[in-house]
């Protein structure tokens, strides 16, 4: 599970360590990246959530609609897309290691005043990289490798007549199409790195290959000369 290469204190400091690593700041929901040449591992704890004050029954129910769900769509989006992954049995330690997690909260009544019965807060989580060296790296050193993006809110069912299912999982799919522009925006082929090239750049790749083709024009036809005059000197008309 989630929460044993997550910890709960660690989990909610995950994000703003991603942030100091990449030498960026960001408010919730805003993606914080660096995949350049990063593939992507997947592995059984790759998608969780985990419930605080919940009735156990509900947990579960909620953990059955919203795992196979969002773990179906991680694998799912990725081979769509193109995106370079890997499925192993445990990705701990790897640069590309991928955690999806959603944390959601019972907010009850008596403590929490204002917004209707049931409401929970959740926040969802979406991170690639290595823990450790999250925690390891002097923030901006500037090699570090990783993507985070998170989004934090409260969901009350009583107001909306919505259970806050779907919108958790509405929430992670969103978060698993910016991992996918973040990575293509990150390891772009050929085709699209040509196609990102300014109007200059193009125009001086275009001399360049115009003046590269008179070039080899110019050499193949001085070739061709010497060629011809040998072949009119051996078939002229002999003297004698």
């Amino acid at each position: 599970m989630l929460s044993r290469s997550f910890p709960r204190e660690r989990r909610r400091l995950l994000g703003l360590a991603c942030a100091a690593l990449l030498g960026q700041a960001g408010a919730h929901g805003q993606q914080l990246s660096d995949l350049r040449g990063v593939t992507l591992c997947l592995d059984p704890a790759s998608v969780g959530v985990t419930f605080e004050e919940l009735a156990p029954a509900r947990a579960a129910r909620a953990r059955q609609e919203i795992e196979p769900a969002l773990r179906q769509s991680l694998g799912s989006a990725l081979k769509a897309a193109g995106v370079r992954h890997e499925v192993r049995a445990s990705c701990t330690g790897q640069p590309g290691m991928t955690r999806w997690e959603a944390d959601v909260r019972y907010l009850n009544p008596r403590n929490y005043v204002g917004f209707g019965d049931p409401a929970y807060s959740y926040q969802v989580f979406l991170f690639v990289g290595d823990p450790a060296s999250v925690q390891l790296s002097a923030p901006g050193a500037g090699s570090a490798r990783g993507f985070a993006v998170d989004w934090a809110d409260i969901h009350s069912e009583s107001r909306t007549g919505q259970p806050f299912e779907p919108v958790v999982l509405r929430w992670g799919e969103e978060q698993m199409r910016d991992l996918v522009v973040a990575w293509r925006r990150d390891n772009p082929t050929l085709a699209e790195r040509f196609a990102r090239q300014g109007p200059l750049t193009l125009g001086l790749l275009g001399l360049g290959l115009g003046t590269l083709l008179t070039g080899a024009g110019l050499w193949l036809a001085r070739r061709r000369r010497p060629r011809e005059r040998g072949a009119r000197r051996r078939g002229g008309p002999r003297l004698g």
